[in-house]
């Protein structure tokens, strides 16, 4: 079965025909992006890779239609200021998450990072600038921000 990624907006497409295919889809400063276009992703089940970076219309209502991407294994969300650890939780419940990418996620805090921490298929958390995380989640989850840093 092909790979499939998410190409600009809702158009998917496999692995080997492009090139660009090999990395994450990136709508930085894709404006129309927003909860409401989020529910289209919900069929998009072979999507293994997807960033939303700098999506800042993007609420834990337009993150929960990812939870129907059951082969999702990296997910970028750095600058979704508006994510929170319900947005997380639900995140948390992706049966092969392996990387994910919150930097500067500014309202996830402890719990968040805590739900991400349960599900054993994610190796890699990137939290960076999540200024609500407390020394003590930062230690106790150190193992998962050690895995970024040496795959990341």
């Amino acid at each position: 079965m092909p790979v499939y990624t998410l190409v600009y907006t809702q158009i998917a497409t496999p692995k080997s025909q492009h090139s660009q295919a090999q990395h994450p889809p990136n709508h930085q400063g894709c404006r129309n992006l927003n909860d409401h276009a989020m529910r289209h992703m919900r069929g998009l089940s072979h999507l293994t890779s997807l960033s939303l970076q700098g999506i800042q219309e993007l609420t834990d209502t337009g993150i929960a239609n990812l939870t129907n991407l059951k082969q999702l294994r990296n997910l970028e969300l750095q600058f979704v200021w508006q994510l929170t650890d319900t947005g997380v939780a639900k995140l948390a419940t992706l049966p092969n998450l392996a990387s994910v990418d919150v930097m500067y996620c500014w309202q996830l805090s402890d719990e968040g990072l805590a739900s991400l921490a349960k599900n054993t298929s994610i190796v890699s958390v990137h939290v960076l600038g999540c200024h609500r995380l407390s020394p003590e989640a930062l230690e106790r989850h150190a193992v998962l921000l050690e895995r970024h840093a040496h795959h990341g």
